[in-house]
C-alpha cells in the first residue's frame, strides 16, 4: 500500500540537478518504488509512475 501524504508534504524530485539530467533520480526513485506520490515544483500533487 502506497502511503499517502498531505500536499505540503509530499517529495519534489525536480529539482535544479534533475532539470539538467532526470536519469539518475529516475534510477533511484525506481529502485523505491515503481510508483510515487510528488510535487511538481508548483506545489501541485501527482502520481509518477516509473515502471
Amino acid at each position: 500500500m502506497i502511503p499517502l501524504l498531505p500536499a505540503g508534504h509530499l517529495p519534489q524530485p525536480f529539482d535544479a540537478a534533475f532539470l539538467d539530467n532526470p536519469y539518475p533520480r529516475y534510477a533511484q526513485l525506481r529502485e523505491k518504488a515503481a510508483v510515487h506520490r510528488v510535487a511538481l515544483p508548483d506545489g501541485s500533487p501527482i502520481w509518477l509512475v516509473l515502471r
